[in-house]
């Protein structure tokens, strides 16, 4: 009860005075409401586009499957972690890795991603749908990890195209590929037959009626976005590592303009103006010729100025310290 009352009375519950990090207030509150709503649109716009993904090729513990490949050739390869759904906790969130060319937070998060190969296939295994519809055949996409990719691209080398190519793949264990761990090539299916019969209709969970040519290989730069870091932060919960691109541009917007820095990093100050004595925005080369002429003006008069620049005054006590070549040859 007195813990309450000191609440109420504003008073800090923590020790020491420290601010709890439990909630915000003022305009650190308000601010974030903001980066709430977009934070949660990011959410269910991932959601969309995860709805409206193929499913992915996988055979169950102790079934074989028959599937044909789509492609031509193993054409598509990328970078990609396997999670949990943030929303749900279960497997088989997937996501694209962004570690080629930024920090990933999902890489420090929870690991290195996989370097997998897509392939479209053609699965032949019958199923039901939730209408209670039967359905022969479906289009889905098959993730192939490193330790299988040789056996695909061993297998276009030798018949010059995948194509059309029937494989049988068998899964012996929970912890054996999701594709299957005994996958042997079968016959090749006719191209008119692989084009022209395999077409069905279905509708989605939003009833909209859709025609799809299970035939085709699927577009692959169409369905894999370029994730940013603020929506795999965002995914993550976490905020951009420090030296990410997405840091440092936050950086830059909180500290001034990218133009108000100079080459070695460092906030370009500006040159003082003797005259006016007001900073001045000036390249390095004009603020190395105003030094120069400081120092021109300082030799032809044996009054001190009034005012001088950091570099002018080194300078002059570098003259005096120091003395110049000639001196030295006539006390010699």
């Amino acid at each position: 009860m007195a813990q309450r009352n000191k609440r109420r009375k504003g008073k800090t519950s923590n020790k020491g005075g420290r601010k709890s990090r439990m909630f915000h207030r003022g305009d650190e509150g308000r601010d974030r409401v903001d980066d709430e709503l977009a934070r949660q649109k990011e959410k269910r716009e991932a959601a969309q586009k995860k709805a409206g993904q193929p499913l992915r090729f996988f055979v169950p513990v102790g079934e074989t499957k028959e599937y044909v490949i789509l492609d031509d050739k193993p054409d598509f390869f990328m970078y990609e972690h396997n999670m949990k759904d943030p929303n749900t906790g279960k497997w088989g969130f997937n996501t694209p890795c962004i570690k080629e060319w930024d920090n990933c937070p999902v890489c420090e998060e929870i690991g290195d991603s996989t370097y997998i190969m897509f392939l479209s296939v053609l699965d032949l295994t019958p199923f039901t749908d939730r209408k209670d519809v039967r359905h022969e055949f479906s289009r889905k996409l098959m993730a192939v990890k490193p330790s299988q990719q040789k056996k695909f691209i061993r297998a276009h080398a030798r018949e010059g195209t995948l194509r059309g190519a029937i494989f049988e793949a068998s899964r012996d264990g929970q912890k054996d590929a999701a594709i299957g761990n005994d996958i042997e090539f079968v016959e090749f299916m006719d191209e008119a037959e692989l084009a022209e019969d395999y077409v069905r209709e279905w509708e989605d969970r939003e009833g909209k009626s859709h025609t799809e040519n299970c035939g085709e290989p699927i577009e692959y730069e169409e369905l894999f976005e370029e994730p940013t870091m603020e929506e795999l932060c965002a995914l993550m919960g976490t905020e951009p590592t420090p030296g990410s691109k997405a840091q440092t541009d936050r950086d830059l917007d909180e500290g001034g303009n990218e133009d108000d820095w100079d080459e070695e990093g460092d906030k370009d100050e500006g040159a003082w103006d003797e005259e006016e004595e007001k900073p001045q925005r000036g390249s390095r080369r004009s603020r190395r010729s105003t030094a120069r002429k400081g120092r021109e003006e300082e030799e032809e008069s044996d009054e001190k100025p009034a005012r001088r620049s950091r570099s002018s005054r080194r300078s002059r006590a570098t003259k005096e310290e120091r003395p110049s070549r000639s001196s030295r040859r006539s006390r010699r």
